[in-house]
């Protein structure tokens, strides 16, 4: 067993918890502390998430390494520079945000609108119309804000 906890870990922790207690090797009171230890766990990421999207903050590399079980989290000021540095590649019509997000190679774990939208409130980007995103939905189109219009 490993020292890491994430929630692959803890996934597995509860698994074989459970099949302990159906095979007879652990009894049902030792697994409701198992239990009980995990839902503690969950609950302090749950209100880690909570207090820091009501801050309007980056999501800390702890709960994001939790979540993922992966080392190489990527900020959101990351991903604004990786948007800016694909800046000059934008098409005269522009990107959505996700075209944008997928062309710059931003993580997916990131939500493309968030990127963007931290841009426009920047002024890096300016909105220059719409696009169709799916039935009855339309996507704002970005270009970089230093394009004339």
């Amino acid at each position: 067993m490993t020292d890491q906890i994430d929630a692959k870990t803890l996934r597995a922790t509860l698994w074989k918890t459970l099949n302990d207690v159906r095979d007879g090797n652990m009894t049902p009171a030792q697994a409701d502390a198992v239990a009980d230890l995990a839902k503690g766990v969950l609950g302090t990421v749950k209100t880690q998430l909570q207090v820091v999207r009501q801050a309007g903050a980056d999501v800390p590399k702890d709960a994001v390494q939790f979540a993922t079980g992966s080392e190489d989290v990527v900020t959101l000021e990351q991903c604004r520079r990786r948007a800016l540095d694909v800046a000059e590649l934008c098409p005269e019509d522009g990107w959505t945000a996700r075209e944008w997000c997928e062309e710059a190679g931003v993580d997916s774990l990131r939500d493309p609108s968030d990127v963007l939208s931290s841009m426009l409130r920047k002024g890096v980007v300016k909105v220059v119309g719409h696009r169709g995103a799916g039935p009855g939905r339309r996507a704002r189109v970005f270009v970089p804000a230093s394009r004339p219009a």
